[in-house]
Formats: C-alpha cells, structure tokens, sequence
C-alpha cells in the first residue's frame, strides 16, 4: 500500500517540488524508502521556516521555493 504523505498547507506547485526532490534522494546517500516520510517532513519544516524570509518584491513563491 502507498501512502500519500500529505502537504496541505502547501500550494500543489509546492508539494509536487518537494515530493520530487524527496524521490531523488530516495536510494542515494543512503536514503531509503523507509525515510522518505521523514525526509518530507525535514523538507516542509525547512520551507515553513524560512518562508517569513519570501519577499514577493524580489522574486515569486516559485523561486523562493526552488
């Protein structure tokens, strides 16, 4: 069974980045499948930390995400 982890706080654009970026590091560095929940969770913590830093001035959310 595949669990869908969510990321509802986020934009689709958002959580479809850190979906993808989590499946690249899934099977390098040592990560397994068994860490991808913890390397999502790792992933929004990170962006809900710096978000306060996002200045819609300077660039767009996508950037600022990217």
């Amino acid at each position: 069974m595949v669990t869908k982890h969510k990321l509802d706080c986020f934009d689709e654009f958002t959580a479809r980045f850190i979906r993808s970026k989590v499946s690249k590091l899934i099977g390098r560095a040592g990560f397994t499948e068994s860490d991808r929940p913890d390397l999502l969770q790792d992933f929004a913590l990170d962006l809900l930390q710096r978000r306060e830093k996002f200045d819609p001035s300077t660039a767009n959310w996508e950037a600022f995400v990217v």
